[in-house]
């Protein structure tokens, strides 16, 4: 704000003032004023930068208010007084004047002051000079009148949905939504609920019913894939419009598609705590939680069911509490053995030497969770057992893809951490740091996989000591965490300057990490990480007279259908045949050309098709040794 001279009046005039001074208190007079080039004494303006009304003004405008006030009394204004602003009789800010001589003017001009959009209709602008009535009472107001419209939109269609098709099943709990362009739209609001009422019908309908799982904003694409995957075995229903600004066009067609059913092997049944169901928000905490828990069911196949308790928490982020059994370095490494089955698993075991000792520090012994231990058939569970409780923190969470809260935290990536942790995760020097252990006690699975830069394996919680989870000691996954205040068994976080993971030891607001390399660790501790088949594609295509041979990549053992459409636009398809079983790695049917003049092929890989996992198991019952604890802390600024 400028301190600025009104022009000086006649000599003659003086003299009054000054005469009229003598026999009367000098006193400051604080009122809007009008400085010579402003259209009015409160400028509304789209640019920030000009000292003239805007004539027209639309709900899509960013508005910029000028004001000025000035001391037209015959006394400076040396106390502190205060100009407010109100829009629509909403106060919205002050300024404080600490010194204003007579016929001098101050105020807030190029850049105006923003006050953003406006809805449609009769809107004011008040500006209150002197507000708390240092030298004038009542204080002196002026209110700027003026008219916002709606804008004046180009035309909007409703976009065509494309995927997934209307109707169809076995869909990924992922999908790849996607629909056609249109023309003049500058984004696209895409929403998801369980029950299509909770669709909306009005255009400019931002949000829908209780059951919306995702209700986003796409700009600059016509596909969205959601941020944490969705429940399985569970009907959805969608639909996009088109916007320009703040408005939308009409709505798509409503489509539905069913999500897949996770292939039998790991099953995880929550017990939701009466913390959770008590809970206004309980329907959208549970449905976030089950599908954080579907990540695993889809992704492992070992064949055990058990449960884990969820309650609600009011301090830190996350808690997970497991009991863990001890076991001879040498019989868990001969579990390891008996269950690998992948490439990970292979080069995991290329490391871990056959010695009696742990090649850690020296112990002989490793403590397994129980899940874990049961698992790798080293105990016996039993169907359903309770293996662990995860404790979550809710109030300052984004409870589903539907919540966007700035500085909020995922309750899909903290629940995915914690469970990490009850099924495997963790670093004994935790219990180290913590007086429960010492450094040659035993160590946890994740533990050995613990090494520094030389590519010598790490056991140390000094806060310099710089370890890595790595399959063989060269080749890093990812940075452990060094300091006592997060998890040793977490990774690297809370200096910042990475990307944020779900094993993070501190947790990043307003991010929605899944999980990546945690899997690979899970697998590489005992766990059957499923691998996943990649999607079929042609290889060739060979008429011959009215038949048409086609052939495509296959997986032995996975079964195939083939299936044909007239037009690609369709959403339901024809089978070609009955499903083809592939005894190698390709797979080919020799289809008769019919009367169409043109005619699409794909092929489709049938879920659940892969042979399963055969595993070998030794029943042993061993009561838990102790139990640990695991904390998640939110990122303190």
């Amino acid at each position: 704000m400028n301190k600025k001279p009104v022009l000086q009046l006649r000599a003659a005039l003086a003299f009054f003032i000054l005469f009229f001074a003598v026999i009367a208190r000098a006193q400051p007079d604080i009122t809007p004023f009008q400085p010579g080039g402003w259209s009015d004494k409160v400028v509304v303006t789209t640019n920030p930068n000009s000292l003239t009304n805007t004539p027209t003004l639309y709900t899509t405008n960013q508005i910029y208010v000028d004001w000025a006030v000035i001391n037209s009394g015959n006394a400076t204004a040396s106390t502190t007084f205060y100009v407010d602003l109100y829009t629509n009789g909403v106060y919205v800010t002050s300024w404080p004047i600490g010194n204003l001589p007579p016929n001098y003017y101050t105020d807030v001009s190029q850049p105006g002051f923003g006050v953003g959009q406006f809805p449609a209709g009769t809107n004011t602008i008040e500006l209150v000079a002197d507000a708390t009535d240092v030298y004038e009472t009542p204080p002196s107001t002026y209110t700027r009148t003026f008219t916002v419209l709606a804008p004046i939109l180009p035309p909007l269609s409703a976009p065509v949905l494309i995927s997934p098709a209307n109707g169809s099943t076995n869909q990924s709990t992922s999908p790849v939504f996607t629909w056609s362009a249109v023309s003049n739209a500058a984004s696209y609001e895409i929403i998801v609920a369980t029950n299509a009422a909770d669709l909306p019908a009005n255009t400019n309908a931002t949000s829908g019913g209780a059951s919306v799982m995702i209700d986003a904003g796409v700009t600059n694409n016509t596909t969205y894939t959601p941020v944490n995957p969705l429940d399985p075995g569970t009907k959805y229903y969608w639909q996009v419009n088109a916007r320009f600004a703040s408005e939308g066009g009409p709505w798509s067609s409503t489509w539905n598609y069913t999500t897949a059913n996770p292939p039998p092997g790991l099953t995880i049944l929550p017990v939701f705590d009466s913390t959770i169901t008590s809970d206004p928000m309980a329907a959208t905490i549970e449905s976030t939680i089950n599908a954080a828990i579907a990540v695993y069911q889809s992704d492992f196949s070992d064949p055990i069911t058990i449960s884990i308790t969820f309650k609600e928490m009011s301090g830190g982020l996350g808690e997970s509490s497991w009991s863990y059994n001890t076991y001879s370095y040498s019989a868990y490494r001969a579990a390891l053995v008996a269950a690998a089955t992948t490439p990970d698993d292979s080069t995991a075991l290329a490391y871990l030497p056959v010695q009696t000792d742990n090649p850690v520090n020296s112990n002989q012994n490793v403590n397994v969770k129980t899940v874990l231990a049961w698992d790798l058939g080293l105990n016996s569970g039993t169907s359903g057992e309770n293996v662990g409780t995860v404790y979550l923190n809710t109030s300052i969470m984004n409870l589903s893809d539907a919540q966007t809260g700035a500085n909020e935290y995922s309750l899909f990536s903290t629940a995915c951490h914690e469970i990490d942790e009850v099924l495997a995760t963790g670093s004994a020097l935790d219990q180290v740091y913590h007086g429960g252990n010492t450094a040659t006690g035993p160590v946890l699975p994740e533990d050995l996989f613990r090494y520094d830069l030389p590519g010598n394996r790490s056991y140390s919680t000094n806060i310099n000591a710089t370890s890595y989870f790595s399959l063989d000691g060269t080749n890093d996954l990812v940075q452990f965490n060094q300091v006592g205040s997060g998890d040793f068994g977490d990774w690297y976080s809370y200096y910042g300057g990475v990307v944020p993971q779900v094993q993070d030891a501190v947790a990043t607001p307003d991010t929605s990490p899944n999980l990546g390399v945690e899997l690979r660790v899970l697998d590489v501790l005992g766990y059957h990480l499923v691998t996943q088949e990649s999607a079929p594609h042609f290889v060739s295509a060979i008429r011959s007279g009215n038949t048409i041979n086609l052939v495509w990549t296959a997986m032995s053992g996975s079964s195939y259908q083939l299936v044909y459409s007239t037009n690609l636009n369709l959403s339901a398809w024809n089978d070609l045949g009955s499903s083809i079983t592939a005894s190698n790695s390709t797979a080919s049917y020799a289809a008769t050309i019919g009367p169409d003049k043109q005619r699409f092929y794909r092929v489709e890989l049938l879920p659940g098709s892969a042979q399963n996992i055969k595993f070998n198991r030794l029943r042993v019952v061993t009561p838990p040794t102790g139990w640990g604890t695991n904390m998640f802390s939110p990122y303190q600024p």
